[in-house]
Parts: C-alpha cells; sequence; structure tokens
C-alpha cells in the first residue's frame, strides 16, 4: 500500500511540474519619452525566435528565426529552477524616465506571467534578460557574418537553423563559455560584500550627478576559471560616464569564485547591476 501511494504521489508531482514548465519567454523593452528603442523578443523551448523592434536590424518590423535548441537549452533550465509565479508581477523604478524591462514567463503555451520592471528586481531576473539579449545578439551577428538579410513576417519566410548552415562553408567556432552551471560563480563572500564593494568603490560622475541622472548599469563579463574577469561590456546603460564607471568598477575587481561544471572550473558568463542613486 505504501508503495502505491509513493508511485502516486511521484506521478502526481511529475504532473504538476510538468504543468509548470516554462514553454516561452518574452523580453520587452519600452521606452520613456521616445529616448530609447522599443522591441521585443520571444524565445520558446523548441528553438524559435521572434523579434520586433529596431536594434541590430535595418528596417522595424517582426523577424523570425530558428536556433539549435542545444543553444537555448541553459536559459530555460535557469528560468524553470525559479518559483517565477511567487514573484510579484512589478517592481518600482526609482527614476521615472528610464526605460522599463519586462519579462513574461508562458507556461505550456497558455498560462502566462509577467514581471515588469526587472532591473529592479532579484538579479537572476537580470541574469535571464542577459542571456535573451545575448542569443538575440548572436543570431545577428551571424546573419550579418553570412551577409543574409534576416526575412521579415511579412514575407513569410523562416530562417533557416543557425546550426544547419544551409550550405555555408564556413565553420562555426566553439567557444566553451557558459550561460548557466550547476556551481555558479560568486564574488569572495557573497553578495553582500558584491553590494559593498559597488557602494564603496563607486564615484558618481560629477556631470551625471549634477544633471540628476541615476539608475542601474548592468555590466556582463566572462568569470574566467581562475576567477579573472574579462570581456566587461554594458548589456544595459544610462550614460556614457555612468557606463564606464560601471566598467571601472567591475574591472578592478578582486578574482572571484570561479563557476562550475560537473565539479570542474569553467568559464561563465555572468551579469551584475551597478547601481547609480543620487538618494
Amino acid at each position: 500500500m505504501k508503495k502505491i501511494i509513493a508511485i502516486v504521489f511521484c506521478l502526481f508531482s511529475l504532473l504538476v511540474n510538468a504543468q509548470n514548465k516554462v514553454s516561452k519567454v518574452i523580453l520587452e523593452c519600452t521606452s520613456e519619452m521616445g529616448k530609447f528603442p522599443v522591441y521585443q523578443i520571444e524565445i520558446s523551448d523548441a528553438g524559435n525566435i521572434k523579434y520586433n523592434g529596431k536594434r541590430n536590424v535595418k528596417i522595424i518590423g517582426d523577424y523570425i528565426f530558428n536556433v539549435p535548441v542545444e543553444k537555448i537549452k541553459n536559459l530555460f533550465y535557469s528560468i524553470n529552477s525559479q518559483k517565477m509565479n511567487m514573484l510579484p508581477n512589478s517592481y518600482k523604478l526609482r527614476t521615472a524616465n528610464l526605460p522599463s524591462t519586462n519579462l513574461s514567463f508562458v507556461y505550456n503555451n497558455e498560462k502566462k506571467k509577467t514581471i515588469k520592471n526587472i532591473s529592479e528586481g532579484p538579479i537572476y531576473l537580470i541574469q535571464i534578460a542577459a542571456e535573451i539579449d545575448k542569443i538575440w545578439n548572436e543570431t545577428v551577428r551571424i546573419e550579418r557574418e553570412y551577409n543574409i538579410d534576416a526575412p521579415t513576417i511579412s514575407e513569410i519566410k523562416k530562417y533557416p537553423s543557425v546550426a544547419e548552415d544551409v550550405g555555408l562553408s564556413k565553420p562555426m567556432p566553439k567557444i566553451e563559455i557558459f550561460e548557466f552551471v550547476e556551481q555558479m560563480p560568486e564574488y569572495v563572500g557573497g553578495e553582500d560584500k558584491l553590494n559593498q564593494y559597488l557602494n564603496e568603490n563607486l564615484t558618481y560622475p560629477a556631470k551625471d550627478k549634477e544633471m540628476g541622472i541615476e539608475g542601474r548599469v548592468i555590466c556582463t563579463f566572462i568569470v574566467n576559471e581562475d576567477g579573472s574577469l574579462s570581456d566587461v561590456r554594458i548589456s544595459r546603460g544610462i550614460s556614457q560616464e555612468c557606463n564606464l564607471e560601471a566598467i571601472r568598477l567591475i574591472k578592478n575587481m578582486p578574482n572571484w569564485k570561479p563557476g562550475k561544471q560537473n565539479a570542474k572550473s569553467v568559464k561563465v558568463y555572468y551579469s551584475v547591476p551597478v547601481i547609480f542613486n543620487l538618494d
């Protein structure tokens, strides 16, 4: 009898987990007063990417791409490892004139959970948004590299899978850099020490401070196998001066605890928000 109850419980758990599986994620960046581009990136767990807006494309419009499932499996693994339904539907922006970044999670192509202003939410939401941006930017980079015009929905065409190369002879370089691993990189001392380092070492650009510019600069970088940081970039900024200061802060950080996959240290992409707050 106990075995039967255990089996029923396991089947019930599997059913619940299947019902809570995210099948689609949507990143939306909105605009304030026309100062920022508006775009939306939708990625399904089947490898379909839909894009609307004007960033890294020649014309405003809707674009459809197919990418290998292997390319997006870590993204969905990370999403499904978090309880998105437990998060609030919106976070309050610190400054009204900043663009809003929203994430929507679609469960089994039916139920939808939208979280607004994720830049003010948990860091893993920022990580997910940065990974979506990275997948899109890499897809467009490949399209440009092979001089292929990205098809639009209005043309009723589907972009062929990048993995299949469509007869292209140029080999794709294999770079062993992970987005999500079993043991993610960590600043020595944890998140509290990381925030302490940022707060104590940040120098607010005088010009931006005078103009009342504030907000979050999202820096993306690679934590190498030895814990050193490289390839520091701005995935979302607020001004040139603040962006440069954020890059300086990240580059001057001490080594981190490296990320690990199968107990082996590996290169891992990571994103950190640098907060410029006038209060």
